[in-house]
């Protein structure tokens, strides 16, 4: 057609209508359950400072995923947590293991002593 656009109209289409089937098609629950049976385990590793930095952005989040602060750790010391994750909804794009293109945290856990 020359404009450039050839063969790609149809692929913008189909993640147009792939954003609407949770809500067209009350699937949302059905979706989130599916992924919810996705959760894997990731860790990671930040430093105290970094840790107790985004504390501060998310007090109650991070406490509540089992963060506890030893005020005794320096701010660059290491500490490694084991988030569980699940993949998020991303139509077009993968949504499974070992790659999904977009994860949320299940929960947060302190790997360790």
């Amino acid at each position: 057609n020359g404009c450039g656009l050839r063969g790609r109209g149809r692929g913008i289409r189909v993640r147009a209508r792939s954003e609407t089937v949770r809500e067209d098609f009350q699937l949302g629950p059905q979706i989130d359950e599916q992924l919810a049976a996705r959760q894997q385990k990731v860790g990671m590793t930040q430093t105290y400072g970094d840790w107790r930095a985004m504390n501060r952005g998310n007090p109650e989040g991070l406490k509540a995923n089992g963060y506890v602060d030893d005020p005794t750790k320096g701010a660059a010391e290491p500490l490694r947590l084991e988030l569980e994750v699940v993949p998020e909804w991303a139509p077009g794009r993968s949504m499974k293991w070992p790659k999904p293109s977009r994860m949320k945290l299940a929960s947060l856990r302190k790997v360790g002593g």
